[in-house]
């Protein structure tokens, strides 16, 4: 009968995913969507620092976070972007258009748990990302293709990334070692003289009585554990605090231990605190087999493993896998209470990982730094490239990779260099209203294949008494020349404005051929410059200098506020009666989503880029992909 009852809700839910699949494409079919999501009623997981990820450094992608409103993270989430009540209509149409989707537990992005294990085996638009809720360390049958079915299957460690690529079946490139989301918060903390205690759940005990999980094993260890004498009394002398929090799916038995408290045993619940502060906070963490302790040893913070009900746990629960606890693991293993005691007395109040755990942690986690969630969207956008690859590059494209804002600053210009030398970028567009020589040098790079930057925006190249371009506006105060051209343009622009542009543009025009600059070509992108009364006083200046070339405003996307698209177009337009162009200029995220590129085949079209060298040293693309990748694919 229960089968029954499933295959009917399974029909119910496909039915209506289908019926409304026309309805989701007209709506957000062109809108990018990225559905990121939980266990439907939190936020404080992978998915979390990969949403907060995405809204502060890649703010073009059009990202939803589904949540139950009425879940204590709601009010956290909300602030970073967009949020959308888990399992509604809405969730419905946009898990139907989503071009990515991503989740810390299995399919649970779906507004329908059977329409999403459907889908992890079945064809479907878009990228699933299985972000993971914990480093797998168990054999356990999710963990396989088979069962998992995800597009990207991503791992915080080295070892586990070796397991699950060598024996869960997934095809070449869904499984990435990219360091967990949640591992950019770990990098800086305050520790307090914390003991956190927090239990792993066990699968035998989710679904039983209170008065059976009374007379569980596992209850009556922590109990006896947390009423220690012994233990309270240590803390008490040194002053530490010890905090309970039991594993999510065991939060419904919490109120059973709520009866220990005392002024130095706290009982944590879900809705009033966060495992990742706790974490944080804590300088010893005690822990039985849950993947936290992996969280715990990335900070390099010694643990202890209480380990009362190891056969009876890996007999009903889990079954073993690569990782042995007492060879591999980064704490020590006890099995009764009273040598777990000794362990936490051994510390003092000085909590310190031994040097052989370290090594151990070394090991395990070879990527160390704050760069998780920027390798997991990199990661994405390769795959969601892979998986187009078919259909949107099977034309001819003449393609010029164009590295922009050479003189911006010492990152932008080292990187421009680097990717040139790496043969990612064949062009490079230079600013000149910028006064830093290092940015400027460029005696290494062929001055062929440079264009002129114009920007009004972020500097001058009319160097000298910079007080003459500082004005009184209605007696309320001076303003700069860029502020008094932003206040202008849309519409209409002053006498004073158009002798500032005028005069600016002149003066980047000269600094560029007193370089030696011959390529007389310029951008004409995403400034405001773009708008129309400012770009009919820089268009004489540019025919009398014999500029023949530019780089037309071509990435027009649902991101462009509406007075924008129309300066862009009619800038386009106006350009083009003087000057010749690519038949498309954009981002590499705009050129990713053209729909039909047949009309670009043996076409010359260029793709912008922004390489920077991070704080790390390394070769990245500043506020898009990752140009290697799409370069590597198109080449």
């Amino acid at each position: 009968m229960k089968r029954i009852l499933h295959g009917f809700i399974f029909i119910c839910q496909f039915c209506f995913y289908w019926l409304i699949y026309p309805l989701a494409n007209l709506i957000y079919g062109n809108k990018r969507v990225w559905i990121i999501c939980e266990r439907g009623d939190d936020a404080r997981d992978n998915g979390y620092w990969m949403f907060k990820y995405l809204s502060t450094e890649h703010s073009y992608v059009n990202q939803y976070y589904l949540i139950n409103k009425k879940s204590a993270d709601y009010s956290k989430i909300s602030k970073f972007g967009k949020v959308v009540k888990y399992k509604s209509f809405k969730h419905w149409l946009l898990y139907c258009a989503a071009e990515v989707r991503m989740t810390t537990h299995l399919a649970a992005f779906a507004p329908g748990n059977f329409i999403g294990e459907y889908f992890k085996h079945h064809k479907q638009k878009g990228v699933n990302v299985f972000l993971q809720h914990g480093i797998t360390h168990n054999e356990f049958p999710s963990n396989y293709y088979k069962y998992n079915g995800s597009d990207l299957f991503i791992c915080g460690a080295k070892p586990e990334f070796d397991f699950i690529k060598n024996n869960c079946n997934y095809p070449k490139n869904n499984v990435v070692y990219t360091g967990f989301a949640r591992f950019d918060g770990l990098h800086e903390y305050n520790t307090k003289k914390q003991i956190l205690i927090m239990p792993s759940w066990r699968s035998y005990l989710f679904d039983i009585s209170e008065d059976e999980f009374k007379n569980s094993l596992c209850y009556k260890s922590w109990i006896s554990l947390l009423s220690n004498i012994e233990l309270l009394n240590h803390c008490r002398k040194e002053q530490i605090n010890i905090i309970f929090y039991p594993h999510y799916s065991m939060q419904n038995f919490v109120h059973l231990f709520k009866f220990l408290e005392n002024d130095v045993l706290t009982i944590g619940d879900f809705d009033h605190y966060d495992v990742q502060e706790l974490l944080k906070e804590s300088s010893l963490l005690v822990t039985d087999y849950s993947s936290i302790l992996f969280d715990f040893a990335y900070m390099r913070k010694p643990e202890l493993l209480y380990q009362f009900d190891e056969n009876e746990f890996y007999g009903m629960h889990y079954q073993r896998s690569y990782f042995n606890h007492r060879r591999d693991g980064f704490g020590e293993v006890v099995v009764n209470e009273n040598e777990l005691v000794k362990a936490i007395l051994k510390f003092g109040s000085k909590f310190e990982m031994n040097n052989l755990y370290k090594s151990r942690v070394d090991s395990f986690f070879p990527i160390f730094d704050d760069l998780n969630c920027e390798r997991i969207y990199q990661a994405i956008v390769k795959k969601f490239i892979e998986k187009k690859r078919k259909h949107l590059f099977a034309d001819e494209l003449n393609v010029v990779m164009t590295g922009d804002d050479y003189g911006r600053n010492f990152e932008s210009s080292e990187g421009i260099r680097q990717a040139l030398l790496k043969n990612y970028i064949q062009h490079i567009s230079v600013m000149m209203n910028k006064d830093e020589k290092d940015t400027l040098d460029i005696k290494s790079i062929d001055k062929n294949i440079c264009s002129l930057h114009i920007n009004l925006s972020e500097g001058y190249a009319t160097y000298g008494d910079t007080s003459n371009y500082c004005y009184s506006v209605n007696n309320s105060g001076s303003i700069t020349h860029d502020e008094l051209i932003t206040r202008n343009g849309y519409f209409k622009i002053s006498n004073k404005a158009k002798e500032i542009v005028s005069l600016e543009t002149r003066a980047q025009i000269k600094k560029y051929k007193n370089l030696g600059f011959d390529n007389l070509s310029f951008d004409s992108h995403g400034h405001i410059h773009t708008r129309l009364p400012i770009a009919k006083v820089i268009i004489p200046i540019l025919k009398e200098e014999s500029f023949g070339f530019y780089r037309r405003p071509s990435n027009i996307n649902k991101h462009t506020k509406l007075i924008n698209r129309f300066y862009k177009f009619i800038i386009a337009k106006k350009y083009s009666k003087y000057f010749k162009s690519y038949s498309f200029f954009g981002s590499c995220d705009d050129f990713i989503h053209i729909k039909h590129y047949r009309k670009f085949k043996n076409k010359q079209i260029e793709i912008m880029t922004h390489p920077f060298i991070n704080k790390y040293g390394e070769l990245c693309n500043r506020r898009d992909i990752d140009f290697s990748l799409l370069y590597k694919d198109i080449k």
